[in-house]
């Protein structure tokens, strides 16, 4: 019960003490000094906005911010692609953030993403394990329920699927769910999964 409470904390109020909800559109990096800014709207987490930048070719690093109903979150992010295919295959890459949703959290972040080109379509997935430091009880209504959220520190498995349809190699247009794990390793069968799209331009 812990656990299920624990996700509807999570889906009902996304960035209010979570890691963001939005990941990325692809595996693959940006490549060195190319850039890309992503802004989009995540049913549970509100208004999504993410700037990168390719380090090297296998290297990107950026910032991310979801303004939410209650809570705004803000943070940093970077990719190293493993497999990193110029064009069309398929790409595996290691993914880590951290940042702050105000005074109520604090959160770190590490994952993985994997995803396939193939033309103008990619299908991907990102598993990413966040760990939240949740400093400040806070409630909120659920219906007629009233939740009452603690000032402890929790953390769990976000699995992200999505898909990006690319209308050239630099402009995208990408769609995605969320599904939570808590750290109680129970999957949370809810019937609405937080989902989003998002539109993504580089150069």
């Amino acid at each position: 019960m812990k656990a299920l409470i624990l996700g509807f904390i999570l889906l009902g109020l996304g960035a209010c003490a979570s890691a963001p909800f939005y990941d990325s559109t692809t595996a693959r990096s940006l490549g060195k000094d190319n850039m890309s800014v992503a802004a989009g709207y995540q049913v549970y987490s509100g208004i999504t906005g993410q700037f990168g930048y390719g380090v090297s070719e296998d290297f990107d690093v950026g910032a991310q911010a979801e303004l939410g109903m209650f809570f705004n979150t803000y943070g940093l992010w970077v990719k190293y692609a493993l497999v990193n295919p110029i064009d069309d295959g398929f790409a595996l890459s290691l993914v880590g953030n951290l940042g702050t949703s105000g005074d109520k959290s604090y959160y770190t972040g590490a994952g993985l993403g994997i995803s396939y080109k193939y033309r103008r379509i990619e299908p991907n997935l990102f598993v990413r394990y966040s760990y939240v430091d949740n400093n400040e009880n806070y409630d909120f209504m659920m219906g007629d329920e009233k939740v009452d959220v603690p000032a402890e520190p929790f953390s769990y498995l976000y699995i992200n699927p999505g898909i990006a349809f690319w209308f050239n190699e630099r402009m995208a247009l990408a769609f995605n769910l969320g599904f939570v794990i808590t750290d109680q390793g129970e999957f949370l069968d809810d019937p609405e999964p937080g989902y989003g799209a998002a539109f993504q331009f580089g150069f």
